[in-house]
């Protein structure tokens, strides 16, 4: 973090996968979004190998983010290593192309970094307004939530929540592998395994459908973060 709090950069990273029916939207709250005073943004967006109407739409607002492209889809967790790799921000925020999450909640998950009392907070749902979530789905992400509570004597209540953020320096410490949707498991797993505290801050959520173009969240998932969080706790040396 700068000495001069007026003087924070933002870095929003954002990956998107044929979200071209959400997507002018998303990045029209983005940018309005309002943050602390002193504190300004820059949004990069990865365009994990689209091939819908992605890309036009990205073009539209070339003058105020900064695009990079993967030519094959890759994955989620890939496109997320090269936006925090890109970014110049003092603190990085993760933020999905879709509807689900507001823009408006980024002061109150920064103000914690910025007043120095986090160096990581996640935007939890739980203690927050959720929408249109699955009971299943919900299911799901309690249990796993309380798995990781235990393994690690902690209290975390939203660990899959997409509104990450990080001081710049420690997640770009962090040596990250993942290339899919196992970014969450492995990023949490890892904070932890350092004795990082993660401090959670309510935020508001409304779920879309699968065939509204939601990527995760199905049962396939569940075990596929259930297989993570046992190995990244177990198994994982180096981190």
């Amino acid at each position: 973090m700068p000495e001069n709090k007026n003087n924070t950069l933002l870095s929003v990273i954002m990956p998107v996968y044929n979200e071209g029916m959400h997507l002018k939207q998303i990045l029209e709250r983005i940018i309005a979004a309002p943050l602390p005073e002193g504190v300004k943004k820059e949004i990069i967006v990865i365009d994990d190998g689209s091939i819908d109407h992605t890309a036009e739409i990205l073009k539209e607002f070339a003058d105020k983010i900064t695009i990079h492209d993967l030519i094959l889809n890759c994955g989620k967790g890939t496109a997320v290593r090269m936006g925090i790799k890109k970014a110049k921000g003092d603190i990085v925020i993760i933020q999905d192309g879709d509807l689900e999450y507001d823009p408006k909640d980024y002061s109150s998950i920064i103000a914690p970094i910025l007043a120095g009392e986090a160096d990581v907070v996640y935007g939890s749902r739980f203690i927050g307004s959720i929408k249109k979530m699955k009971f299943l789905n919900k299911m799901g992400s309690t249990v796993l939530n309380v798995l990781i509570s235990i393994l690690y004597g902690i209290k975390i209540t939203d660990q899959f929540t997409a509104y990450k953020a990080f001081k710049s320096e420690l997640i770009k410490s962090l040596n990250l592998k993942c290339r899919g949707f196992e970014f969450c498991s492995e990023v949490t797993n890892k904070l932890l395994k350092r004795g990082v505290k993660i401090k959670e801050v309510p935020i508001s959520y409304s779920g879309r459908s699968f065939e509204e173009g939601k990527k995760g969240g199905s049962w396939k998932d569940f075990f596929i973060a259930l297989f993570y969080i046992i190995e990244y706790k177990f198994f994982l040396k180096n981190i």
